[in-house]
């Protein structure tokens, strides 16, 4: 089995082949790890695992188990699925001489046994996390499940790249009419977290605003948020007392924060 980092997935493939992977059914949606699973084996079975509010899916052919599809109720939307998939990785049964691993890790927020085959799901970072199975939870007799061969036919692809631009429109201070934008950057963060960077005029000064989600951190205080950022990345642009924190909601409801740093004159840019 293989750890899978959804990152580096979605990064490796094109934007086409990134739209074919989210499909939406009436209840939820699917994000596939194996495209076109349903159709490559001839006899199987799909377990769904959940996980806090979402579920894994292995599927078991014979002998073999493979971590194929990972779903999504309606009350997450695409914005938060795709944040949520940049900031994770998921890891299947991987094991080396040293014993159970996942890679591309920054720290394991879940760990379970099905069928004594662990489950992991960690942050995104750039270690190797070893764990033990010692005392993990078995979940197979009480796990939700289901039985079948998905229907896309009962599915419609989610245009993943319209409804990112959808969000990449929404401006954090389009209320400043004022402003001046000069240019404009998407990013990730060290730990993968999507950050989006806005550079602006107004009165003679250029700023720079990075926006990104507040899931997971949205109770921080601003020494927190602070200490989380140059941890990941930003500790040369917070390295003087020039920055203000803003907590807003998007046109689609969802929480967010953003950093606005004093750079330097307009004229500069």
């Amino acid at each position: 089995m293989k750890v899978i980092n959804i990152k580096d997935l979605r990064m490796k493939n094109s934007s086409i082949e990134k739209e074919n992977k989210l499909w939406e059914f009436d209840d939820y949606f699917e994000y596939c790890l194996i495209d076109d699973y349903e159709s490559i084996f001839d006899k199987f079975k799909v377990e769904s695992i959940k996980i806090d509010d979402y579920f894994v899916s292995i599927l078991e052919s014979g002998k073999n188990y493979l971590m194929i599809a990972l779903l999504f109720p309606k009350t997450y939307n695409v914005h938060e699925i795709v944040d949520f998939l940049d900031n994770h990785s998921f890891g299947f049964n991987e094991k080396d001489e040293n014993g159970y691993f996942i890679d591309n890790a920054a720290s394991i927020e879940t760990t379970l046994l099905f069928k004594g085959m662990p489950i992991v799901v960690s942050t995104i970072g750039n270690d190797k996390i070893y764990f033990s199975i010692d005392g993990l939870t078995e979940i197979t007799d009480s796990y939700q499940h289901y039985h079948s061969i998905v229907n896309t036919a009962d599915a419609s692809k989610v245009d993943v790249q319209k409804e990112m631009e959808k969000n990449q429109s929404y401006e954090p201070f389009a209320d400043w009419d004022d402003s001046i934008t000069l240019g404009k950057q998407t990013t990730y963060l060290d730990d993968g977290r999507y950050i989006r960077a806005d550079v602006w005029a107004e009165d003679g000064y250029t700023f720079i605003t990075y926006s990104f989600s507040a899931k997971g951190i949205e109770n921080y205080s601003g020494e927190q948020l602070t200490k989380y950022l140059k941890q990941n990345g930003m500790s040369q642009k917070l390295d003087k007392d020039n920055y203000d924190f803003f907590r807003f909601t998007d046109q689609d409801s969802n929480d967010r924060l953003s950093v606005t740093i004093v750079v330097g004159e307009a004229d500069d840019w």
